[in-house]
């Protein structure tokens, strides 16, 4: 057999360079910043809960362990925090928080808030309680700050917490898990998605699935693309949005009768495998709903990249039929984001249809004449998150450069400002008054949440 005619330093090039990607390149020139750290990964402010003779905290579990490389054991020992989402007022911030017990091999997810008012040094605290096998998400605020909705239980339903009383109510009951879910600014509307057959309604899914599982022999016979995404399966259901009214009475929220957005239509909203409620966004008066799908019912989505965004007119709880904003362009729009004061949507858009490795553009749609504008053409970076700041001046968005992503900020003119440069930054929670909250994970540190403060920013 032939030798490689490779050069042995190319070799030893390239295996520097993967050891530089995965510790972090150098940082590219920027002023320092500072931030403050709002949680780490402090076990003694986990509760009281119960571990059932095992350790309760991993601080005692590490007293008796000796110095040793970082194994198995350790990583999955380590807690994980969920993205912060900052309350309307500004006093607080709620996460989630996932806990894992080695000896029994069952972990928790559940939710925890952190005050944020000027020079609080208050601990974080539960919000919701512990169980094993919990699995508390997907957190949303009332307007008033004084509610968090959330999904949980073993069904995943909709459930919401007293953020003064800690006073849990479930909201929903349906026979089908919800997968996403979006409060509206002034809590007039909830956004849900659920798996179901195109066509079919809730309760009907429902009987659907407890004949296909009574079955004794189960078969799927596939007739088109897709077959499956990376690990995803297309097995008939589909992600379809919901949108019901929210009403209150003595503390205690109701949903109206849930509305199929896209009804027959076989395709994903949010879009599969990877999409959330980032691909959805209400309008700064309830007064719209935009969700990004892709056109799943052709075979031809196989090979193509166009999402479009669709928005959604509410109308004292009557929902119009999606129109697309976006559909001029036959490759990627997703991720819309409302200002403010309603007038524009920031969204994502790629420009070559079917080219999955194009670089992400923040656009702005024009609510009033439709028009739209690219902000970034000229910036060598693909964007990968966005939203506005509480002044709708200016964007916040998160790219990739030198192997860290960062934050940075985007004004109406295209002009680039970086915020935060170190390591690896996602999920920006905006306070009104500019600062915001971020996660950060680093190469020697567990994820944490930092609070970027405002007097910094610009």
């Amino acid at each position: 057999m032939q030798r490689s005619s490779t050069p042995s330093w190319l070799l030893a090039a390239a295996l520097l360079l993967v050891a530089l990607l995965l510790v972090g390149l150098p940082a590219a020139s920027a002023k320092p910043y500072q931030a403050r750290t709002l949680m780490r990964f402090d076990e003694d402010k986990r509760g009281d809960n119960p571990y059932e003779g095992q350790p309760t905290q991993n601080a005692e579990y590490y007293a008796d362990v000796g110095a040793h490389p970082f194994n198995a054991s350790d990583l999955v020992r380590a807690d994980r925090l969920g993205d912060g989402v900052v309350a309307p007022d500004g006093s607080a911030v709620v996460f989630s928080r996932r806990v894992w017990n080695y000896e029994r091999n069952v972990s928790s997810t559940t939710l925890w808030m952190r005050a944020l008012s000027s020079g609080s040094s208050s601990a974080a605290v539960p919000l919701t309680p512990f169980a094993w096998g919990a699995s508390d998400n997907s957190p949303c605020w009332s307007k008033d700050s004084g509610v968090v909705f959330y999904l949980g239980g073993d069904d995943q339903q909709l459930y919401q917490v007293n953020v003064g009383s800690l006073a849990v109510n479930k909201i929903t009951s349906f026979p089908l898990a919800i997968d996403t879910m979006l409060c509206s600014p002034h809590t007039t509307t909830i956004a849900f998605s659920m798996k179901i057959y195109p066509g079919l309604s809730i309760d009907e899914t429902n009987e659907r699935n407890e004949a296909w599982q009574a079955q004794s022999t189960r078969a799927y016979t596939f007739d088109k693309l897709y077959v499956r995404h990376w690990d995803t399966w297309f097995e008939g259901r589909r992600n379809h949005p919901f949108l019901a009214s929210l009403s209150k009475s003595n503390g205690v929220y109701s949903l109206s009768t849930p509305v199929d957005l896209i009804k027959d239509v076989d395709a994903d909203a949010p879009t599969l495998p990877y999409g959330g409620s980032e691909e959805w966004s209400f309008s700064s008066n309830d007064d719209e709903f935009s969700f990004t799908r892709r056109y799943d019912e052709s075979p031809a989505v196989a090979w193509q990249t166009n999402l479009d965004i669709f928005t959604v007119q509410i109308t004292n709880g009557q929902y119009s039929d999606p129109s697309p904003i976006t559909a001029a362009n036959r490759a990627t729009d997703t991720q819309p984001q409302y200002q403010p004061d309603g007038l524009l949507i920031a969204y994502l858009t790629t420009k070559i249809p079917g080219y999955e490795a194009d670089k992400y553009r923040v656009a702005l749609y024009n609510r009033g004449d439709g028009s739209r504008v690219i902000l970034t053409e000229e910036w060598d970076r693909s964007v990968g998150s966005v939203d506005w700041s509480p002044d709708g001046s200016r964007l916040i968005v998160t790219a990739l450069e030198s192997a860290r992503n960062k934050i940075f900020s985007l004004d109406l003119k295209g002009v680039v400002t970086p915020l935060v440069v170190e390591h690896g930054n996602a999920a920006p929670s905006m306070l009104p008054d500019g600062s915001f909250t971020y996660s950060q994970s680093v190469p020697t540190a567990a994820t944490h949440l930092l609070l970027k403060l405002s007097n910094a920013l610009f």
